[in-house]
């Protein structure tokens, strides 16, 4: 994959997780048949999101700084990603909380 193919994919992703939060995850998977040159489908997208979430959390909760810093780190990217965590949930896919 190329670097248009790639900055492509990134933006379909960023697309899509905006759809996403704006419906709060009730919906079904974003698609739309234009994406289908660098997603193979509803499901390759979601993957594409999940992955590009789980990577900013882990470049963003750093679980070596006190308790309440990650705890508090966390709970934002939590609270800006819940419609992407609900959809998750829905599918069955486990979505540690900070409790």
């Amino acid at each position: 994959m190329g670097w248009t193919e790639t900055t492509r994919r990134q933006r379909i992703g960023r697309e899509a997780a905006l759809l996403i939060e704006q419906d709060g995850g009730r919906a079904e998977i974003p698609w739309k048949d234009s994406w289908s040159d660098v997603f193979s489908g509803p499901e390759d997208v979601l993957d594409h999101v999940t992955l590009t979430w789980r990577r900013q959390v882990e470049g963003q909760v750093d679980p070596t700084r006190d308790q309440l810093s990650f705890t508090r780190a966390r709970a934002e990217l939590d609270q800006q990603h819940e419609g992407l965590r609900s959809l998750l949930r829905r599918r069955g896919v486990v979505v540690v909380d900070v409790a």
